[in-house]
């Protein structure tokens, strides 16, 4: 556990402090200032606004997330971590684990901050610290499997293709895979494989529908279960990568 949390303080800081990935935050976060001081005025500070607030962000935030976590794995194995797992009590799955949940925390975190400014500036407006509350709440229904699923193939995926490949192929499957109309483009965004917290955002917070879709309770806690067992897979899968890799060293 030492050794887990190690890796995890670790990654944690490695990527929050990343220069370019908090001037993109900021940037996101004025984009989304912009719409509430525009609209503050005539917004209702109930959980349904607190969660639409939220998953606006979900068109770009988990990108940026994605984007950013794609090197630090690779990272790694350009410089030979992986040869010092051999000679030190780290085991590999520690050293995965401790990666993945570090560098997912750390993604959130910037998620969560983007929402608390939006509240904060929806306080300014009128609104009330619960709505602030509900905004942060909000972001972990919504945006914490999102941020977990993508940040595991982030880890994974770049191990056995160029990391500027994947970011390109990444953003490209974000939209297509969670906001296109399958009607006009075959895509899987109305099916359960939506990782843009759709599911969560209609069924739990009981948005009105979207698409023509209702979406249920059970629906949503089935869309979470899947993009967390996804993403377990990824990095299962990229375990025994790892090891295949090690094998031969």
């Amino acid at each position: 556990m030492k050794l887990f949390l190690g890796v995890c303080r670790y990654e944690y800081w490695m990527s929050i402090k990343r220069v370019g990935l908090i001037l993109t935050v900021i940037a996101i976060s004025g984009m989304f200032l912009l719409g509430i001081i525009q609209g503050g005025d005539n917004l209702d500070y109930n959980w349904e606004t607190a969660a639409s607030i939220v998953f606006s962000q979900s068109l770009f935030f988990p990108v940026v997330a994605g984007i950013f976590a794609a090197d630090r794995a690779k990272r790694d194995q350009k410089l030979g971590v992986m040869e010092l797992l051999r000679v030190t009590e780290l085991r590999r799955g520690t050293y995965i684990l401790g990666k993945y949940v570090g560098v997912a925390l750390s993604m959130l975190t910037l998620s969560l901050g983007i929402s608390l400014v939006l509240g904060l500036i929806a306080f300014a407006y009128g609104g009330t610290i619960g709505f602030i509350l509900k905004c942060l709440v909000a972001t972990v229904v919504l945006q914490g499997p999102s941020i977990f699923f993508v940040t595991a193939f982030s880890l994974a995926c770049p191990l056995i293709m160029p990391v500027r490949v994947y970011q390109i192929l990444f953003t490209g499957y974000w939209f297509w895979g969670n906001y296109l109309n399958p009607e006009a483009f075959p895509s899987i965004s109305h099916t359960l494989l939506n990782a843009s917290g759709r599911y969560a955002w209609q069924g739990i917070f009981g948005v009105a529908t979207f698409g023509g879709n209702t979406v249920t309770l059970v629906e949503a806690l089935l869309n979470i279960t899947l993009l967390f067992t996804m993403a377990a897979g990824a990095l299962i899968v990229m375990e025994l990568f790892l090891r295949r890799q090690q094998a031969k060293m």
